[in-house]
């Protein structure tokens, strides 16, 4: 996987990334403000070789070694002795550190506990337990004057010190760690269609447009009535890219989900108004029985009824509000309607819409659950549109339904996507995260109980 392809994936599972992140910085400003506080107090020693103040690299190296004594076991019992404490030479050893200042004859002494007054008391001791020890282990001349330790400065008072910059870098360095490794996780686990990539790149599949269809969206009472056109714009886009295939666009259009909801029915519905409103004549014929009760005003005869030879097309095709535009329902005797698609008499059907109309649409059932696209496409030369939902459909079922439509030898136009995110500014993401806290729903419903009814206007008379 390239780069550019993590960037994608880590930019589409964002939301597996951010709350381990949440989760472990707020764990560690709780862990810092609630835990228990550390207070350090510090003395400085002065390292005198014979009275000489110049340093020298043996002198760094004396500076280093007396560094290193103060957790040393005699230090740490001279302290544990001394103040009567209560703790085993490990925990004294933790508490008690030195460092050397490059450059100098200096060494800090340090120690941090829980206790100011303690902090303060043993670094006390410490130092004067090391300053002894120093003249024990220095040569004293007897001329010259001698050489160890001093105290320069004695114990300062002990300052609270506060984790919380180091606990928030930590916690958020996990989080960030632990978040990557969960999106990438069920990236590779997730086998359903979650991009245009793994459908350009599993299949060879083209999405032509994204359509963000709700699910109050997805039926042909909203959709056909041409007083509401939700995605008006994003059909346009789909239109456009029908006729920018490379191809000539043919007569015959078959829209398939490629699993039950995806939006099959929104996306004929809504090309077959935009192809209206390009000047194109249009029929769209509803052959998924699924979708029956879904058209307006179900006509008691349809397509089944048609192929079956009880009625004619005039009996049976419906006009809309838009006046290219024509339909043709499922029927009510819709139990064998997908066998009969790639029957003589669907085939004679559409060659007659064609020679009436400009551009025929067809709703085929789901592939690859039913074959009855594939096969009329393979009759017909229709050209064949998929339509994939977003975050449900598995990409095993859209190779399945790509593989059927490739061996009709039928012309595969592209994909739809549906359910697609859609795009918002800064400030709509802003008051779309707003609105979903509690404080926010608050005041969404304090406005909404202080506004005013709209005024009664009188009725003029005539």
């Amino acid at each position: 996987m390239e780069l550019l392809a993590y960037v994608k994936v880590l930019r589409r599972r964002k939301a597996l990334i951010v709350v381990p992140l949440l989760v472990t910085v707020l764990a560690a400003l709780a862990l810092s403000l609630l835990g228990p506080r550390s207070y350090s107090s510090s003395t400085t020693l002065f390292f005198s070789q014979n009275g000489s103040t110049a340093a020298s690299s043996q002198d760094d190296q004396r500076l280093a070694t007396y560094a290193s004594l103060v957790q040393s076991p005699r230090v740490t019992s001279a302290v544990i002795d001394r103040l009567h404490l209560d703790e085993s030479l490990d925990d004294v050893r933790d508490s008690l550190s030195a460092v050397t200042k490059p450059g100098t004859l200096l060494v800090e002494v340090t120690a941090t506990t829980s206790s100011p007054t303690q902090a303060r008391q043993m670094a006390t001791v410490a130092t004067s337990e090391l300053v002894r020890l120093s003249a024990a282990l220095e040569p004293q001349p007897v001329t010259a004057p001698s050489s160890g330790l001093r105290v320069a400065q004695k114990a300062t008072p002990a300052r609270a010190h506060s984790p919380l910059g180091r606990n928030l870098s930590l916690g958020a360095a996990l989080g960030l760690f632990v978040g990557v490794i969960l999106a990438l996780v069920r990236e590779g686990l997730d086998d359903r269609v979650s991009s245009d990539d793994q459908l350009l790149g599993d299949h060879g599949l083209r999405t032509l447009v994204q359509l963000p269809v709700s699910p109050d969206e997805d039926n042909a009472a909203v959709l056909l009535d041409d007083r509401r056109r939700p995605l008006d714009a994003a059909f346009r886009r789909l239109r456009l890219a029908l006729q920018l295939t490379g191809a000539p666009a043919p007569r015959t259009i078959i829209v398939a989900a490629c699993s039950g909801g995806a939006g099959a029915m929104a996306t004929s519905s809504g090309l077959a108004l935009t192809l209206a409103d390009a000047g194109l004549r249009t029929v769209l014929v509803c052959a998924d029985p699924s979708h029956g009760s879904d058209f307006p005003d179900q006509p008691p005869a349809g397509l089944a009824e048609l192929l079956n030879g009880d009625v004619t097309l005039d009996d049976v095709l419906q006009p809309t509000s838009h006046d290219l535009l024509q339909r043709l329902a499922p029927g009510q005797d819709t139990e064998f309607l997908d066998e009969r698609l790639a029957s003589d008499a669907m085939s004679k059907l559409l060659a007659r819409l064609q020679s009436e109309v400009d551009v025929v649409l067809v709703e085929a059932p789901p592939l690859p659950d039913s074959v009855a696209a594939a096969l009329l496409a393979e009759s017909t030369g229709a050209g064949v549109l998929l339509v994939v939902r977003r975050g449900e459909t598995r990409r095993n079922t859209v190779g399945q339904a790509v593989r059927l439509v490739r061996q009709s030898g039928a012309p595969l136009l592209g994909a739809v996507v549906t359910h697609g995110p859609t795009e918002r500014g800064p400030l709509t993401a802003a008051m779309h995260a707003w609105n979903l806290l509690p404080i926010g729903r608050a005041v969404q419903l304090y406005a909404a109980s202080t506004q005013l009814p709209a005024p009664r206007v009188a009725p003029q008379d005539p």
